[in-house]
């Protein structure tokens, strides 16, 4: 699967898209491994969402991940896993709390708007090609390792 946010790196909005999967995320570990602060999330819920196609930089290649929205809600973290990205939703249990159930944003199939926030990409696109142009020209002349900066952590 070959992404829009490959395609399209100047594109702020995939007007649609379907989704492949919603799940509410239940699981402290899997939002640790996330990189999602528990503290952060008290009383609202966490969803992950899984999409035919996204504009959402999931982190990776040393560039840290986009947020953006999906349908007018707000992304907290997009990951990848295997050729997946997975985004998570952060969402008030007032929007999904019907009685003795809870409603999940969006059904697989459901078509949805995906927009990005564009300061931070483009913020986070500089940071990472000023990085590459500088720093590692640099230390690969004298044969140094990159050292660890907010943008490229060590690994």
């Amino acid at each position: 699967m070959v992404y829009s946010y490959y395609q399209n790196i100047n594109e702020t909005t995939l007007a649609e898209t379907q989704v492949v999967s919603c799940d509410l995320v239940d699981d402290k570990s899997e939002l640790s491994n996330a990189g999602i602060e528990a503290a952060k999330i008290l009383g609202q819920n966490v969803y992950r969402v899984v999409l035919a196609d996204s504009i959402i930089f999931p982190e990776g290649g040393g560039q840290p991940d986009d947020r953006g929205t999906i349908n007018e809600i707000q992304t907290i973290r997009s990951i990848r896993k295997g050729t997946e990205a997975l985004h998570y939703l952060l969402v008030d249990d007032a929007t999904t709390d019907k009685g003795d159930c809870k409603v999940v944003p969006f059904a697989p199939g459901q078509s949805v708007k995906t927009e990005i926030d564009w300061q931070r990409r483009f913020d986070h696109m500089q940071q990472h090609s000023g990085t590459s142009f500088y720093v590692v020209p640099v230390l690969s002349c004298n044969s140094l390792s990159a050292p660890e900066t907010p943008i490229r952590p060590r690994r």
